[in-house]
């Protein structure tokens, strides 16, 4: 416990440090514009099997805990973004994944985004998606656990969503019930990775330090997309991965993506265009078999986007319409999130995967026309 109370006043710092920076927030009815909180979360969950070769040690339940720290956003800016008092946070999590001898722990940190859809009530919902980083202690090894096919690295990447069910008890104090979804996995940068998959349900609760008054907001301001219905986006994309499982060696991925994109409502927005990548771990397997096949792919995608502030998540499926070098699957999906520095430019991590196979995680730069 007193670790914790030494890392909260970080944590406290970092996310006010971090929002503080995008500029004051206008609130004249409350001390603390955006005030602090701290929560405690207790998990258990299940391993989805969604591959044949990891379904014998897939039966079992992870359960962990998770401090967090998150700041309310009560101004203007946050209202006029989702019409509604999000909260940005980090949080620490450990999970045990019920077969210490294979699967090991996990030590992950998180940054999130959750928007409160109605916080003024006792009774309120609240949505959250976070991005972060993992440290899995008993990764794959052929000699010593070959039957971990989940990861192959100590680090890897969380994607995070969940719904929650909140109840205030009084100003300070709020009782939380959740569930959760969370992925885990390296993004493809070495093999085995099969990625863990695992749903959970959750109980918490979120003391606030210096609760705030509220104003009745009226929904009447322009929206993150302003006062266009339709846009278009151009998105850089770069990463890197070894051509076999095992292997040191890394070679470029690099690709464009151009899309449409028409808003549907205040928090979605439905899209469609063309991806084209330059995947140089296919033009290495081509050349150990003494292939001369290019290794570019065009792709025609859809998706959707979830508004939430200046934060995105989206999610696209894709089909191959050039692949001379055979994909896995004839269609893959990806999973974005974003983040909008200014309103043309935007950065974003993305993870592209074939069924329920990643393929790789990359970084991301666009600008939206």
């Amino acid at each position: 416990m007193h670790k914790l109370v030494r890392i909260c006043p970080l944590l406290s710092l970092l996310l006010y440090s971090a929002y503080a920076g995008a500029g004051p927030v206008s609130d004249t009815l409350t001390k603390s514009p955006n005030p602090l909180s701290l929560g405690l979360r207790s998990h258990y969950g299940f391993i989805i099997p969604h591959s044949s070769t990891i379904r014998e040690v897939s039966d079992t339940n992870p359960f962990g805990f998770e401090p967090d720290a998150a700041l309310l956003l009560t101004g203007d800016k946050a209202w006029d973004y989702c019409f509604c008092y999000p909260r940005i946070g980090l949080s620490l999590s450990y999970f045990n994944y019920g077969n210490q001898q294979v699967l090991g722990n996990s030590y992950s940190l998180l940054y999130y985004v959750e928007p409160f859809l109605t916080y003024h009530r006792k009774f309120n919902v609240s949505f959250r998606a976070g991005i972060g980083t993992s440290y899995m202690d008993t990764p794959y090894h052929p000699e010593t656990n070959p039957s971990n096919l989940f990861y192959s690295s100590p680090l890897s990447f969380l994607l995070q969503v969940n719904l929650a069910l909140n109840y205030r008890l009084d100003p300070h104090w709020n009782l939380r019930a959740a569930g959760y979804y969370s992925h885990i996995s390296n993004g493809g940068m070495r093999e085995p990775n099969k990625g863990i998959n695992f749903p959970a349900a959750s109980l918490g609760v979120d003391y606030t330090f210096h609760p705030p008054v509220l104003p009745n907001r009226p929904r009447s301001r322009s929206d993150g997309t302003g006062s266009r219905k339709q846009y278009f986006e151009g998105t850089a994309f770069f990463t890197a991965k070894p051509a076999r499982p095992g292997e040191r060696q890394r070679y470029l991925i690099f690709g464009l993506m151009g899309t449409y994109h028409r808003v549907v409502s205040r928090r979605s927005v439905l899209n469609g265009g063309f991806q084209w990548a330059a995947d140089r771990t296919l033009r290495e397997k081509a050349r150990r078999n003494d292939e001369n096949t290019n290794f570019s792919r065009l792709s025609l995608i859809a998706g959707h986007d979830l508004l939430i502030g200046r934060f995105e998540f989206s999610q696209h499926l894709g089909a191959y319409l050039y692949s001379p070098y055979r994909a896995m699957d004839p269609v893959f999906q990806r999973y974005t999130l974003k983040f909008r520095a200014t309103d043309k430019v935007f950065v974003a991590a993305s993870l592209k995967a074939h069924r329920q196979t990643a393929d790789y995680m990359d970084g991301r730069i666009g600008y939206r026309f």
